[in-house]
């Protein structure tokens, strides 16, 4: 049951990535499958418990973030609105869709891992 619930959650995935890389566009559906399955998978494998106790702490941590970086962004340019418009709807909906498949150790890891390479891309890339 286990792989079929990987298998599940890896084929939105893809097929995001694909759209995202061609259109630079996720559609709507393809975001809440991949979102319904990553809470079906994190369900069946972490248990419902765990799964709530991953999806609170992330939250909160997710909530913090976004003071910092607000906080950030309104002593640079003395606006919030910048901060909107950096981030994609679809990005913060893609890192909340993994809300529960992360502990917060995991979840701090995986920001950590994803914030550095997307900023080597950018160095690299320009």
């Amino acid at each position: 049951m286990d792989k079929f619930m990987q298998i599940l959650t890896i084929v939105p995935l893809v097929s995001m990535m694909a759209s995202d890389y061609r259109c630079r566009k996720v559609s709507a559906y393809q975001m809440l499958l991949f979102i319904l399955s990553t809470i079906c998978f994190a369900v069946t494998s972490l248990g419902l418990k765990y799964c709530l106790i991953n999806v609170a702490s992330n939250l909160i941590i997710m909530m913090i973030m976004f003071v910092f970086v607000t906080l950030y962004f309104k002593v640079r340019t003395g606006s919030c609105a910048s901060v909107l418009g950096s981030l994609g709807l679809g990005d913060v909906l893609f890192f909340i869709a993994l809300v529960p498949l992360y502990s917060m150790i995991e979840y701090l890891w995986l920001l950590i891992v994803v914030s550095l390479f997307s900023l080597s891309f950018w160095i690299i890339g320009g």
